[in-house]
């Protein structure tokens, strides 16, 4: 199967950010205040994982000009869900072109309260930034005529064998990629209906402990659609 992996840079390395990109970590750019993400547990503002534009082949939104934002809580006291889909602690969605802002985004804690408290959660809550200079086009190996193959749970579906099991275990990438099939670290929590988006691996985003990854889907009809996201770790 096809896939593409991006190629970063850190933040500080390049110019000022003036226009959408791709990246991970930051503060959004374009993100609407009004739809800034709290967290269901503890109430703080959720922090920026990914934030990824529309493209016909690589990520497919369902719309020409919308943009997918990730977030999480990030709060080392309150220790959040943020590793379940379900839980509030976590958030993924897609805004459409004509919904979006004008440049960088400040969070919630922005508005009425003092100077000191904005430049504290900067400094702890936000992720570090990088951002895709270029996306790396890959190919697994994996046929694209095991659609089912990759809901495995414990033990092999009816119809599959060992071999395939194996090519399944050997062939899926663990890295940061969009497209193919995830890497599941502990077992498949595929949200139902949801379409594979791609996965963020901690390297990158620093939010899912030493060894872990995060996952990014997306069910729904085009006109609507809603994301899924959840991680797992060792």
């Amino acid at each position: 199967m096809k896939y593409v992996v991006p190629e970063l840079t850190p933040a500080d390395d390049l110019p000022a950010q003036s226009l959408h990109e791709d990246k991970f970590g930051g503060l959004p750019w374009g993100l609407p205040a009004e739809r800034w993400p709290t967290c269901a547990s503890c109430g703080s503002p959720q922090s920026l994982l990914a934030q990824l534009r529309h493209h016909g082949d690589r990520l497919d939104l369902g719309k020409a000009g919308r943009v997918l934002f990730v977030l999480a809580c990030n709060d080392d006291i309150s220790r959040c869900p943020t590793w379940d889909m379900n839980s509030g602690a976590n958030s993924c969605f897609v805004v459409d072109q004509d919904e979006l802002a004008e440049g960088l985004t400040l969070p919630p804690v922005s508005h009425g309260f003092p100077q000191g408290r904005l430049d504290r959660w900067l400094d702890e809550q936000v992720h570090p930034e990088w951002r895709v200079v270029r996306w790396l086009e890959k190919n697994d190996g994996i046929p694209e005529s095991y659609p089912g193959f990759f809901g495995l749970m414990h033990g092999l579906p009816d119809g599959y064998d060992e071999k395939e099991y194996e090519i399944y275990w050997s062939g899926v990438p663990q890295e940061m990629k969009l497209g193919s099939v995830p890497f599941w670290i502990q077992f498949p929590e595929t949200p139902a209906g949801g379409r594979f988006l791609g996965q963020v691996d901690s390297k990158c985003c620093q939010a899912f402990g030493d060894n872990g990854i995060g996952y990014i889907f997306l069910s729904g009809p085009a006109s609507a659609p809603r994301g899924w996201f959840l991680w797992q770790c060792t």
